[in-house]
């Protein structure tokens, strides 16, 4: 099972990289706040808008509601949404939140697909009191996980369920008959025994769940579960050798040489993975898609880079970007990377290109971006480049923009300055 332990310590790993850093940034903060001969720094402009970067006008997770004209974003302890308005306009609105405290910021699911609902799901971090169970070294986690759920008609965002260790979306998942799938890394209960993968699907409308039936013989969830219908999943398989995935229709291996599933149309039908002609996963991978009904796979890309694979509400086609690395000496705020979005390209399920739109025009300058979505249906990108998220036509014309800040964030970094400046001046 090498390969199976590799794969979830690689997508841990990635999961837990922006809590890790984000700790980092506030133990690095308390030490400074703590040291007497830098407060003073603090009460200069630049200190503080050292803090506003990092803190206050970063945002930590962006995503597009597909199909919706809609666009979520988060701060560190603030979830924000903006709509394209029927004039064309854009326009922030007003969250309802009910239940816990914000703490630490939401993750949402990178390859979901909308389904009868209208709404996403996302995984939140909240502050604890409890004493650690124990779990020490590189892959400890914060005690509680929950599972939201946002409704884009009524802009309410409501718990689902809290988790007892860490629940961790599959890299690609639909919502089908008012339900999604979600699963347990491990419990305290179990962590003991190794690390253990405990499949659910959960209720959006009541916030029941129940455990899937473990017809297949060793999962590898973490790369994907796609629902069929009733008791019926496409997901990933490890093979005898415990070398290498294949692709599982309801436990019967399909192909073999399977790296991820990627995505699937809101009609069922297809569902998109990529292979490798070998167990090297660092060799270019090609692009496939399994048609469920005539349960047959097919290559539609023989050579396959892009990023946020999407497909369109109508079912007739797909998309992904291309971005290339930016070297820019200014500071961007958060733990991400700028990156230059250069082109969208659209196909359709035989794998011909429909669309190829090159984002690098003269007149209107690089789109660079910490975080960005985009939605091949609306036809919009939207992309972080702080303090604002920018929301853009693929053509390239500009909808709006919304400056970022956390007002949360800022009157408690306020606080802080301001306690530690009385503390300085009683010394």
């Amino acid at each position: 099972m090498k390969l199976n332990l590799r794969f979830r310590n690689l997508a841990k790993s990635t999961r837990i990289k922006a809590l890790t850093i984000g700790i980092v940034l506030i133990g690095a903060l308390g030490l400074v706040l703590g040291a007497s001969d830098l407060l003073t720094e603090l009460k200069s402009a630049i200190g503080r808008m050292i803090l506003q970067r990092m803190f206050v006008e970063s945002a930590t997770d962006l995503h597009i509601v597909q199909g919706s004209r809609t666009v979520l974003f988060t701060t560190w302890q603030e979830l924000h949404g903006v709509r394209i308005e029927e004039n064309g306009g854009l326009k922030e609105f007003a969250i309802k939140m009910f239940g816990k405290p914000m703490f630490m910021p939401m993750l949402f699911p990178k390859s979901y697909i909308g389904g009868s609902k209208a709404g996403v799901p996302m995984l939140m971090h909240t502050h604890t009191d409890r004493p650690s169970s124990g779990h020490e070294g590189r892959y400890a986690m914060p005690e509680d996980v929950w599972l939201w759920w946002f409704d884009i008609t009524t802009n309410e965002l409501r718990p689902l369920l809290e988790g007892d260790g860490n629940l961790v979306f599959p890299f690609a998942f639909n919502l089908l008959n008012g339900q999604f799938p979600i699963y347990r890394w491990y419990t305290p209960e179990t962590y003991a025994d190794g690390i253990t993968t405990i499949p659910i699907l959960v209720s959006v409308d009541n916030s029941s769940w129940t455990e899937i039936p473990s017809f297949w013989k060793s999962p590898e969830i973490g790369r994907g579960m796609i629902q069929l219908g009733e008791g019926s999943y496409v997901t990933l398989e490890i093979d005898n050798s415990g070398e290498s995935l294949y692709l599982s229709h309801d436990g019967v291996e399909v192909i073999s040489y399977v790296t991820e599933l990627i995505g699937v149309t809101p009609n069922t039908r297809w569902v998109f993975f990529t292979r490798a002609s070998g167990i090297d996963e660092s060799r270019s991978q090609s692009l496939w898609v399994y048609d469920v009904e005539l349960r047959e796979p097919g290559m539609i890309l023989e050579k396959f880079a892009g990023e946020e694979f999407r497909v369109t509400q109508d079912s007739k086609s797909f998309g992904f970007l291309v971005t290339h690395p930016y070297d820019d000496s200014r500071f961007w705020g958060g733990w991400h990377h700028a990156r230059k979005i250069v082109a969208v390209y659209l196909y359709d399920l035989e794998g011909h290109l429909l669309e190829h739109i090159d984002l690098e025009n003269a007149d209107r300058g690089a789109i660079l971006g910490s975080m960005y979505d985009w939605d091949p249906s609306t036809r919009i990108i939207a992309y972080h480049h702080p303090p604002h998220i920018f929301v853009r036509s693929l053509n390239g014309d500009l909808i709006g923009k919304i400056e970022v800040e956390d007002e949360k964030e800022s009157e408690r970094m306020d606080r802080i300055i301001e306690s530690k400046r009385k503390q300085l001046d009683g010394s």
